[in-house]
């Protein structure tokens, strides 16, 4: 619901909030001293902007830096250990939504921002609340293929092919930040204590996916395959969700045996999510949030992309394996269809054609080698 209000109902408040800005008086960044970040959706997003947050930081070291996202994400914001203050909107239902929206661009108003910058990919409503903050000077991705209006006193055009990593590297060096990917990331974590006497020993897997895109899922059944292959090695298995994951992963975590394998859906906070993480030998994820946070922390991962591209959104290096069909339809999602799937196929063919035998032939050579060098 909310893509298509922000497509059909933002792009006319954009259209309508253009013309009235054509005849407001513009005003000059004269400081940093007041920086405001939208950052509204993609939690792995957030987990990713750590090191750039951290470099503006280093720049600006007696500026206020603000971050403006939904409350879900206010724990992953937190764990940057950067924003001097958070704002957020409940987005569980729309009217609750739009009323701290309002109340938000109220309070944020006040402060008299001087840099404000928007980091949602191409969308209507980050670009309208840009219009209504006013703040002294504001950055923003524009396209010749989508109409955010004439909100953005400097525009940034939205790099197709690059990698996120890179492009938040060329959106803050613009801010005068030199951002430097060190991992891992200085993202806060707390390691379970029942957990630590485990450190080393787990994979941690994740068979979730946000739930705006199921459809980035591998398999249901191909990750049973995969987890029962675990369960006959010596690592403990640790499945992961949100509270609004726990049943999916309860339902399959009935199919298998008690072995090797715990379930911790909907059990941990996300400073804890990280922390088990951190003391995993290797994270197994969907296309999805916490396959960043792994990233983050610095442990090496097996992920599975299919309606979006890895060349963008994959985890980057020796330690990560990115299984990619890509298909001639690969990727159906991007940002200027609002990141919704339209898949042309019956079945989500670009996820199904990773078979679960030639994963577990990989992760039986991770596994021996992690052996071998201990």
């Amino acid at each position: 619901m909310y893509r298509w209000i922000d497509k059909y109902i933002g792009g006319l408040l954009c259209l309508f909030f253009a013309c009235i800005n054509l005849f407001k008086k513009q005003r000059e960044a004269v400081s940093f001293r007041k920086i405001l970040i939208l950052k509204f959706y993609e939690m792995g997003c957030i987990a990713l902007l750590q090191p750039c947050l951290k470099a503006l930081r280093r720049k600006y070291p007696d500026s206020k830096i603000y971050l403006f996202t939904v409350a879900k994400n206010k724990e992953i914001v937190e764990m940057t250990g950067v924003p001097d203050g958070i704002f957020t909107a409940d987005d569980r239902n729309i009217f609750k939504f739009v009323i701290d929206v309002i109340r938000n661009i109220k309070k944020i108003r006040k402060e008299n921002i001087d840099v404000l910058v928007d980091l949602e990919f191409l969308t209507r409503f980050t670009a309208i609340l840009t219009f209504l903050i006013s703040a002294k000077k504001s950055m923003g991705f524009y396209s010749k293929k989508v109409f955010r209006g004439n909100f953005h006193t400097d525009k940034i055009e939205y790099p197709e092919k690059k990698h996120i990593l890179e492009i938040y590297k060329d959106v803050f060096r613009e801010l005068g930040a030199d951002v430097e990917y060190r991992i891992p990331f200085e993202l806060e974590y707390d390691i379970p204590e029942f957990l630590k006497n485990y450190s080393g020993k787990i994979v941690s897997i994740n068979i979730n996916s946000d739930a705006a895109i199921l459809e980035r899922r591998w398999p249901y059944k191909y990750f049973l395959e995969l987890v029962k292959f675990l369960q006959s090695t010596e690592y403990k298995t640790v499945l992961t969700g949100s509270k609004e994951d726990k049943k999916y992963v309860d339902s399959f975590v009935s199919k298998l045996g008690n072995k090797n394998i715990e379930n911790l859906a909907g059990k941990l906070t996300l400073r804890q999510l990280a922390g088990l993480f951190k003391i995993s030998r290797l994270v197994v994820s969907s296309d999805s949030g916490p396959l960043h946070i792994a990233y983050a922390v610095g442990t090496p991962t097996v992920s599975f992309f299919g309606p979006e591209s890895p060349d963008i959104f994959g985890p980057i290096g020796d330690k990560h394996i990115n299984f990619y069909k890509n298909l001639d339809c690969s990727p159906c999602v991007d940002v200027y269809n609002g990141k919704i799937v339209r898949c042309v196929r019956n079945t989500i063919e670009c996820l199904e054609n990773i078979k679960p035998e030639e994963v577990i032939r990989r992760l039986r050579g991770i596994l021996a080698d992690y052996a071998e060098k201990r």
